[in-house]
């Protein structure tokens, strides 16, 4: 061997080798995880967009406000429907009992069916003003 060349133990060539492994592997995951926390931003902000966005009104927190607006309308609606349909009732029932006291002239059914009326009548006035104050079923 001449004097410029130094011995290489083959064992430090394979350390060599193992360092640009590693550096390459670094390099790598630096550049990866500089991308992923740029995703990661984006992924908090979609995020934060989807938990509240005042702008469109289109967030979880606003949907959820919408659908309990939405649920009570629903409610309201529902509760007046059933009073709705009692008065109704009342009303049929009582339409055919004074029809029923003029052919067999009994005034107790003309009398009933007088009470009957006003039930339905009060039943609609509910059902319209605040069906909601009574709970029927």
């Amino acid at each position: 061997m001449s004097e410029g060349h130094a011995h290489v133990d083959p064992s430090n060539k394979k350390i060599a080798l193992l360092i640009a492994v590693l550096a390459l592997t670094l390099a790598f995951s630096e550049t990866l995880g500089k991308g992923a926390q740029a995703q990661v931003k984006k992924w908090r902000e979609t995020a934060e967009r989807y938990d509240s966005e005042p702008s469109t009104g289109e967030g979880r927190k606003k949907l959820v406000e919408r659908a309990k607006k939405a649920e009570a309308k629903r409610d309201h609606a529902m509760a007046a429907y059933h009073l709705y349909e009692l008065a109704s009732a009342a009303a049929q029932i009582a339409i055919v009992m004074a029809s029923a006291s003029i052919i067999v002239s009994m005034n107790a059914l003309a009398w009933v069916s007088g009470r009957l009326g006003i039930v339905g009548i009060v039943l609609s006035l509910v059902g319209f003003f605040a069906p909601t104050a009574v709970h029927l079923f």
